[in-house]
């Protein structure tokens, strides 16, 4: 039986960075953490009734980068 789950991100990628360390702390830049939190939230609203799904064997992931994006990005950061 195979499984497969697609989801749509609109917008940019912001790839991610290297953390910033100060001597506050570790962080990200505000710019990729907003992009991330409505990233999470956009995919959370597409598994709908899916979320009790179990995955119990690996899966492959196939990412698609379609419009406009930098071709120069680090593709494991996107």
């Amino acid at each position: 039986m195979e499984f497969s789950l697609k989801f749509w991100l609109t917008g940019s990628v912001v790839p991610k960075p290297r953390p910033r360390v100060t001597s506050n702390g570790t962080y990200l830049p505000k710019r990729y953490r907003e992009w991330r939190q409505a990233t999470e939230g956009e995919i959370l609203l597409q598994m709908g009734d899916r979320m009790e799904l179990p995955i119990f064997e690996p899966v492959s992931v196939e990412v698609v980068l379609q419009g406009k994006h930098r071709s120069t990005i680090d593709l494991d950061n996107a």
